[in-house]
């Protein structure tokens, strides 16, 4: 009797024991968690994406696309022809966009979900061989982050950056059979490209090729020894191509030393300033600088969605060596992007855009495939805390998701940029512009060249935008900066001056800086009337006297 109650007693033990086990093997493996969460999440990504399709350009892109129909357009080279602070990586595929798509807000919303599909593909290719579950949650997690960002986000120069990189990470784990110095010197091409558009996004290229090193080395040493010297020299003649090409290029031109001049007279200035507009030096720099880095530009849900997938996948990969080093090279990415935006001495939203990508690939391991159990305490912890921070990271903006959603099928119209002020400019130019006529905008992000380039207008002088004449202002190069300007204006003598007045222009602010520009007032007062100004929307337009324009004739300036 006793006998019998105790093997009932086991029996019962095992089976519960086993269904324990059964349980946390259907969980490590990510179905539960994946059926709940990102097959649902996926298709609120493909609602998000045609939602997007309805969006217009806004801040940073028209500046850019502006500068690309002045080169498409009129013939302009950048740094000779006007004057900015961008690689030129950047100019060209503005312009390469512009000049095969058009000007539009189609077109450059078909551009972006464009690159969004190539980015996609990428990162699908990079997790696959983790399993398709982890590969489609990194690209449905990532285009929900990106799309949720909105407007402001789209093909900012970090996310031109996402491509290149990818590749260069995809070339690094994929294609066995390849040539080894092929294979340098092609991440050293994309290496290339991502410099001509953000030189410090090289950070990212060391950890691949710390990655790629180790590959050699399981080789053995003899193997290490024998492919590095030519692997190096592939690496730097690949980086060299476009890079050389470029460069090339603007010398041909006879834009090399506006580069220059701008890259040593310039940038150092720039640099100063924090994300706020405001120069700052020494240890107040230092301090800022800290701050900024810790913030993490408050992603600590993705952080630890990353630094959580990751820990699990590294636990759960024991056996697989391959798949570990692939994981701590995902991982030493998102540390890498992590320190981008220190290098850069800003810390916009865009910015954080490298560390982000990269930690919602290493978090997504959390899905990966295994038959391995995880033993311990640690591994059910991390995978709990992965799928924590996961819900969070799609709860949170979810609202926001919904509206965007809400908005697209009753066809809301989107608010107009900068509350109707673009268009309200751009009407005006479109109707009263002559052939020939001339604008010179006096703004930055406030809407001024997003109205030129919708009016197809020609700029006036080299300075798409005035932001550098009001910080530094002590400094020799920033006064040089000013007489030229008044020089240009004097010879160009544009018809139209468009000047945004409100606070989102924006504004430098603190010391060494300044609002009043005393000979562009003088030159104003003598030579321009005001034909239209309006105070809700926070702008102005200047005739040039003797001109006669429809427009009736507001207050002198």
């Amino acid at each position: 009797m006793r006998g019998n109650r105790l093997c009932c007693f086991i029996s019962r033990k095992g089976r519960a024991d086993a269904s324990e086990s059964g349980v946390w093997e259907a969980l490590v493996r990510g179905r539960f968690p994946f059926l709940a969460v990102i097959l649902p999440l996926t298709a609120l990504v493909l609602g998000l994406v045609e939602a997007s399709l309805r969006w217009r350009m806004q801040h940073d892109s028209p500046l850019m696309l502006y500068a690309g129909f002045l080169m498409d357009r009129y013939g302009f080279v950048p740094y000779r022809d006007f004057f900015d602070m961008n690689m030129p990586g950047t100019h060209l595929f503005y312009y390469l966009l512009g000049h095969f798509l058009g000007y539009t807000d189609r077109a450059f919303r078909f551009a972006d979900i464009a690159y969004l599909a190539a980015i996609s593909g990428v990162t699908w290719a990079l997790l696959k061989d983790f399993s398709r579950r982890a590969a489609l949650a990194g690209v449905a997690l990532f285009v929900y982050y990106y799309l949720l960002k909105g407007q402001f986000m789209s093909l900012q120069r970090e996310y031109l950056l996402l491509l290149p990189i990818g590749l260069a990470a995809l070339l690094a784990t994929s294609l066995p059979a390849m040539n080894e110095v092929l294979r340098w010197a092609l991440m050293g091409f994309l290496a290339g490209v991502s410099f001509l558009v953000k030189p410090h996004s090289l950070i990212g290229l060391v950890v691949i090729l710390v990655y790629r090193v180790y590959r050699l080395r399981s080789r053995g040493s003899r193997g290490l020894q024998a492919n590095l010297l030519p692997c190096a020299a592939g690496l730097l003649a690949g980086m060299a191509l476009p890079v050389g090409c470029v460069f090339f290029w603007l010398a041909r031109a006879n834009a090399l030393p506006q580069f220059m001049e701008i890259a040593v007279n310039y940038w150092p200035l720039y640099g100063q300033l924090s994300g706020a507009h405001q120069p700052i030096t020494g240890p107040d720099r230092a301090t800022y600088l800290l701050t900024g880095f810790l913030r993490l530009g408050n992603n600590w849900l993705i952080a630890l969605y990353g630094l959580a997938g990751g820990g699990f996948a590294l636990l759960a990969t024991k056996g697989n060596a391959e798949l570990r080093a692939r994981t701590l090279m995902l991982g030493g990415l998102a540390c890498a992007f992590a320190i981008y935006p220190l290098l850069a001495g800003k810390f916009w939203s865009y910015h954080w855009l490298p560390f982000c990508y990269s930690s919602l690939l290493v978090g997504s391991l959390v899905f990966l495939r295994t038959d391995e159990s995880i033993r311990g305490p640690v591994g059910p912890a991390l995978y709990l805390l992965a799928l924590f921070s996961l819900m969070l990271c799609v709860a949170l903006p979810a609202p926001q998701a919904a509206r965007e959603l809400f908005r697209s099928i009753r066809h809301v119209p989107l608010p107009p940029p900068k509350g109707g002020r673009v268009d309200a400019i751009a009407d005006f130019l479109r109707r009263e512009m002559r052939p020939g006529d001339t604008v010179q905008p006096l703004d930055w992000t406030g809407g001024a060249v997003h109205a030129m380039l919708l009016a197809r207008a020609k700029i006036a002088t080299n300075f798409i935008y005035d932001f550098h004449f009001y910080h530094h202002v002590s400094s020799p190069y920033i006064q040089s900066l000013r007489r030229r300007f008044l020089s240009q204006m004097e010879l160009a003598r544009p018809r139209f001056i468009v000047e945004i007045t409100g606070p989102d222009k924006p504004w430098p602010s603190g010391a060494d800086t300044t609002r009043n520009f005393p000979g562009l007032r003088e030159y104003l007062r003598k030579h321009y009337r005001v034909v239209q100004a309006e105070e809700r929307l926070e702008y102005v337009i200047y005739e040039r006297r003797g001109e006669h324009s429809t427009a009736p004739v507001s207050a002198e300036p």
